[in-house]
């Protein structure tokens, strides 16, 4: 749908997306290529007594891509019965396609474009609103593009006065899969009277104008003027008093046409009608017959045709704009002035007549009541007369007297009939004295526990309001129009307004609180000693299940920027780098996010963060096979790397051989670098040991045996 009168195509700025005196319009058909087919209907229900002639006005673009006559991009338009048949072949269809185009075989005003192309074009969905661009990228064409600028059409519908037909309009890109091979139409639909219309009205005309319904070639002629003949859509003749005939044909096809005539004569308005009461029953109507007409003189009676406008007034507020409305109702016994204005040449000249009628009232009843009570309250409402029999109230009761309950401002009406069968209509209006409702702020109460909320009432109406409050978990609060407070337990909790206004009129206002509780986490890991020889650890997810839960890992290497597992169940890490950077203690951190999707549409997180230490056991020992115990505190003993700070192998012994096997050394579970051989401590010379280390691991038993030189 296009509604910016100043839009362009964007492949032909010279046509405008709307066209002259037109306020929308509607783009059938797609810039891209391939083999796309867009239709559309509209059902329309021909009346000749309003409108007799069809306008359609197109303007469509074409891509001539030298593909088959049926393969082209094509416009059609067709006018169906219900079922779906062509009403009239000939003249009830268009029909054309980018071959008849650029053959020539299509008249009215076309461009021509060839090359490449790239735009972006502005989208108005017709029924959000939304405002959307689409892109389209150039490509080159060998025949180009071909825009027919807007062009009119018009059908004469009067063959078809109280039929149903069917206006189908449908836009064709080519039937093959070429890229960007476009096709497509901009239309609006409009539809008048199939009339000649002359501008003539009053003395002192000379010239008349005569205009035929547009969308259509012309060809007038007057058979007392012989020769002349015009093919324009508005002409200019004497007034002469004779007649002028106009063949009106398609724009496409001037074997379908039809004849109009007119007489180039002076015009005037003559308004003209009868009235008659119809009072029967009290019915309060009057039926009236038009019988203006039109002649050539202000003072002549004979008519030469028909006035072009009537408006009805009836002297009661309400208007009619149609010639013959038959018959207009009066709600209540009265006296009105009927006026009816009858009109030529867009009313340029005008003529007026009057009729007064009166309608005699029978003896009236009277109407009484509560006029002001609080909502929901009882007001009673009560038809005095003597002459009332018969009620029929707005609420759909029928006796003499009601009680209503109004929740709001109401008036209510009673149709009083007495024993003659006159009508009465009376109205009564109860204002209701409504408590001002409060705005509290929050609108939406929902959190984690411990939930505490306050609520302040933010509108300025209802501050003189009274309030109490009954919070849903066996707790209230009497006379506080900005409560506190605080629930302690998870749980959905309905809580209760008690109001009342300055007035004493009371209300209640229920509203909801969610409070969510925290998920409990937990976790433990496998193996559960961890080596630095493997140093990969499976997490174990002991929390309580909660399909709503997200579990977020941290683990630290002795630092503070951990190793994150987002959303992740159950993750495996392996520790990689240094083993010093890991081996000993490291925090693993479980953080438990309980995500809530709450009825208001908003996500409450509720958090719970656990975490534990997991200990790495550096059990990769490293035993020296050269000793230099010089004193210069370097490689002076036989130091086990990773037995004391791994703490892998706290139950250990260690043996020292000399060269002729005797034992020089020995030491159960070393636990200080003190506890390792030194050969200078011990006197033991310079040459070749052996020594022997056992020890009981967390991961089993160890034997190591190895030689040893000590070079001084």
């Amino acid at each position: 749908m296009n509604t910016d009168p100043d839009a362009r195509d964007p492949l032909f700025p010279q046509i405008t997306k709307i066209p002259p005196d037109e306020c929308e319009s509607v783009r059938l058909g797609s810039f891209y290529g391939g083999w796309i087919c867009q239709s559309i209907s509209y059902e329309y229900y021909v009346d000749t007594t309003t409108a007799d002639l069809l306008l359609f006005k197109y303007a469509c673009i074409f891509n001539d891509v030298n593909h088959g006559v049926t393969q082209q991009p094509r416009f059609v338009l067709e006018i169906l019965d219900q079922q779906g048949n062509l009403i009239d072949p000939t003249c009830g269809s268009a029909d054309y396609n980018a071959t008849d185009v650029s053959g020539g075989s299509i008249g009215g005003t076309w461009y021509s474009r060839n090359g490449s192309y790239a735009y972006v074009d502005t989208i108005v969905d017709s029924i959000t609103g939304a405002v959307r661009t689409q892109a389209m990228s150039g490509s080159t064409y060998s025949n180009g593009l071909r825009g027919r600028d807007w062009t009119p059409l018009g059908i004469n519908l009067a063959a078809y006065h109280r039929q149903t037909i069917l206006i189908r309009i449908t836009s064709y890109n080519c039937g093959q899969s070429g890229p960007n091979h476009c096709g497509y139409v901009y239309f609006t639909i409009g539809c008048q009277k199939a009339r000649i219309i002359a501008n003539t009205c009053g003395n002192n005309v000379q010239v008349a104008t005569l205009t035929a319904p547009s969308g259509f070639r012309y060809r007038w002629y007057n058979p007392s003027i012989p020769g002349w003949t015009s093919d324009q859509q508005t002409v200019q003749v004497n007034i002469d008093s004779s007649i002028y005939y106009c063949k009106v044909s398609f724009m496409d096809d001037t074997n379908c046409f039809f004849i109009m005539t007119t007489m180039a004569s002076p015009r005037f308005p003559h308004s003209r009608f009868t009235a008659a009461l119809d009072t029967s029953g009290c019915n309060y109507t009057v039926n009236v017959t038009n019988t203006s007409y039109t002649s050539i003189s202000a003072s002549d009676t004979n008519s030469i045709g028909d006035c072009e406008s009537f408006y009805w007034y009836w002297g009661d507020g309400s208007t009619t704009a149609t010639r013959n409305p038959g018959s207009h109702t009066y709600r209540q016994p009265g006296t009105y002035t009927i006026m009816l204005v009858v009109g030529l040449a867009g009313d340029e000249c005008t003529d007026t007549s009057y009729y007064t009628v009166t309608f005699h009232a029978p003896q009236a009843p009277t109407i009484s009541g509560d006029s002001v009570v609080c909502v929901n309250t009882r007001a009673h409402i009560q038809v005095n007369g003597a002459t009332a029999q018969r009620f029929q109230w707005s609420t759909g009761q029928n006796t003499q007297g009601i009680d209503i309950y109004p929740p709001d401002s109401v008036t209510v009406t009673v149709h009083v009939w007495d024993q003659l069968g006159c009508e009465t209509i009376l109205d009564f209006h109860v204002d209701v004295d409504t408590v001002p409702l409060p705005i509290f702020d929050p609108a939406v109460y929902e959190s984690c526990v411990p939930y505490t909320m306050s609520i302040v009432d933010i509108n300025p109406e209802s501050q003189r309001n009274t309030y109490s409050w009954n919070w849903g978990d066996g707790s209230t609060t009497p006379n506080n129009n900005t409560p506190t407070h605080t629930y302690s337990s998870e749980g959905t909790y309905r809580f209760t307004c008690f109001i009342k206004s300055a007035e004493g009129c009371l209300d209640t206002v229920y509203n909801t609180a969610y409070v969510f509780g925290f998920p409990h986490g937990s976790f433990s890991w496998t193996p559960p000693i961890i080596t630095v020889t493997n140093p990969e650890i499976q997490f174990i997810n002991l929390t309580t299940p909660n399909p709503t839960n997200v579990y977020d890992w941290e683990v630290f290497y002795h630092t503070s920027n951990p190793v994150s597992y987002p959303n992740t169940f159950e993750p495996t890490h392996r520790w990689n780098g240094s083993t010093t950077e890991y081996s000993g203690s490291n925090l693993v951190r479980l953080i438990t996010t309980n995500q809530v999707q709450t009825p208001s549409g908003n996500v409450v997180a509720c958090l719970d963060t656990v975490e534990n230490t997991v200990l790495i056991i550096n059990d990769l020992l490293q035993f020296p096979n050269t000793i230099t115990p010089n004193g210069d505190g370097i490689n002076d003993i036989f130091e086990i790397k990773n037995l004391i700070e791994g703490g892998g192998f706290t139950d250990n012994e260690l043996y020292i051989y000399n060269h002729w096997g005797r034992k020089v050394y020995y030491k159960k579970n070393i636990t200080t670098r003190e506890d390792f051989w030194d050969p200078a401590a011990n006197n033991d010379p310079d040459g070749t040991y052996y020594f022997r280390f056992s020890a009981k691991g967390y991961l089993g038993d160890i034997l190591r045996n190895g030689v040893i030189q000590v070079v001084r």
